[in-house]
């Protein structure tokens, strides 16, 4: 029987270097889904908003027909906004835009124009990803 202390293995596996190449690719991916989940989350935080000013509008516009002009007062108005845990308290306005509401972390503001319209400031940033 002989004994060869030299005797090459076949060894199978990945190297430090292929996991290494694999986990940094997971990690770009993993990133990529991190920034669309933040928008996505964010859209729907802004649905709440833009919710908030759709009634505003419209009681505005049933306080205009009631009496022949709008108000600045939300008092004035048959409608109740709830307490937001995402946005400030809305304030509206006798010319366009009628409505506004910012975000509490003040991050962006939205706008409702006298025909439904729904803008948001700045344009650049969260508000061009969210499209308004």
């Amino acid at each position: 029987m002989s004994f060869n202390r030299y005797r090459r293995y076949s060894v199978s596996g990945f190297t430090l270097v292929e996991i290494i190449i694999v986990v940094v690719i997971l990690g770009i991916f993993a990133g990529f889904g991190l920034i669309s989940l933040k928008t996505a989350i964010e859209r729907n935080i802004s649905m709440e908003g833009v919710n908030i000013l759709t009634s505003l509008l419209g009681a505005h516009q049933r306080y205009q027909l009631e009496n022949s002009a709008y108000t600045n007062n939300l008092n004035n108005l048959d409608i109740t906004i709830p307490t937001s845990q995402n946005f400030n308290a809305p304030t509206i306005a006798t010319t366009d835009p009628m409505a506004t509401i910012q975000r509490n972390d003040s991050s962006y503001t939205l706008f409702i124009s006298s025909t439904g319209a729904i803008t948001c400031s700045p344009a650049s940033g969260i508000c061009k990803k969210l499209k308004y």
